[in-house]
């Protein structure tokens, strides 16, 4: 079923999110494998995924190519709320595809789906991908967390959430860290305007570009709000079937 699924994602056409209606309707409980399977781009993931978009490839395709086309080599990406790390794993293997070397760190708080973020990791030695089991926001501490484990998409910090993870700010992160983030690439369900909040000394620094996924009027507000106190402008965005990716960059130089 995985190469059925490779193949009809080299057909299908991206507009109006054609490819993954259709490939969407093959989402599989307890997933197409025993064993690890390859995905739509190259890499290896668990077979206990059910996702169809990420076994043949179409998840966030437009998204992912956007980004794809202009990581340049040496440079280093933080992917905020990297799930079981399609994303993370996805930019590495185009990077490595191009002849680039990039490296990635991909944040993940949720326990079970922290494990296997690692599992799908370590099926890809050869990708320059770390992990960090850690939520990313405007402060240093502990958070209450919703979500149904595995790997569950819609997973968000929330004051009635089920379970505490651990939470800091980036800025907190890259205390110690000679070099910073060329991308900050985050899907982190409406907390990207606090996670921006809490990174204002590693953007004033590295002025990294960044790519989020927004998700409420009120997350699209704080982030708008904080970048460009930076003086950082709009220089693209995406409308899918999920919502709308916005990316973002500095018009100021580096100053470190």
């Amino acid at each position: 079923m995985s190469s059925i699924l490779r193949l009809m994602a080299a057909v299908l056409p991206t507009f109006r999110g054609i490819d993954y209606r259709v490939i969407g309707r093959f989402h599989r409980r307890g997933g197409f494998s025993d064993r690890p399977i390859v995905c739509g781009n190259g890499f290896l993931m668990s077979g206990s995924t059910s996702n169809a978009g990420y076994v043949s490839g179409v998840n966030e395709r437009p998204f992912l190519r956007f980004i794809g086309a202009q990581i340049q080599d040496g440079e280093t990406i933080y992917n905020l709320g990297a799930n079981i790390g399609y994303t993370a794993l996805w930019l590495a293997q185009i990077a490595q595809k191009k002849g680039k070397t990039i490296s990635v760190i991909a944040f993940e708080p949720d326990p079970s789906t922290f494990s296997l973020l690692q599992q799908n990791v370590a099926l890809n030695r050869a990708l320059n991908v770390s992990c960090e089991n850690v939520a990313v926001g405007d402060f240093d501490g502990v958070v209450n967390f919703t979500s149904h484990g595995d790997g569950d998409g819609a997973a968000h910090i929330s004051q009635t959430g089920d379970m505490e993870v651990a939470i800091l700010t980036l800025d907190t992160f890259q205390k110690g860290r000679e070099t910073g983030p060329d991308w900050l690439v985050m899907d982190i369900e409406g907390f990207g305007g606090e996670c921006l909040k809490g990174a204002e000394s590693l953007i004033r620094t590295f002025r990294p570009k960044i790519a989020l996924e927004v998700h409420s009027a009120d997350e699209d507000s704080k982030v708008e709000s904080t970048l460009q106190a930076h003086d950082y402008r709009k220089f693209a965005s995406q409308e899918n079937i999920w919502g709308r990716f916005d990316f973002w960059m500095s018009y100021t130089s580096k100053e470190a």
